[in-house]
């Protein structure tokens, strides 16, 4: 992700039939350079995930999601996004 915004990001999942909520999103800092950098975020869902929403910064500015992966603890790959 590159940013040149301000503030930490957020990752939110959706469980099946259950909301966006807060005790199911993690917070991770992000480094607003203007340069790319990777992130890893770890969470553990309840139950199947359904749906991913990040929101990246607490600010405006420009921000650019290139690719995303959801695995398994084990390290293999659920979904591969690239933009």
């Amino acid at each position: 992700m590159k940013s040149n915004s301000s503030g930490n990001g957020q990752i939110y999942w959706k469980e099946t039939a259950l909301p966006y909520a807060a005790q199911r999103s993690r917070t991770f800092d992000v480094i607003h350079d203007d340069i790319e950098h990777e992130y890893t975020i770890n969470f553990t869902p309840n139950a199947p995930i359904n749906a991913v929403r990040i929101d990246p910064s607490r600010a405006g500015g420009s921000i650019k999601i290139s690719a995303m992966k959801l695995t398994e603890s084990n390290g293999k790959a659920v979904q591969i996004w690239t933009f």
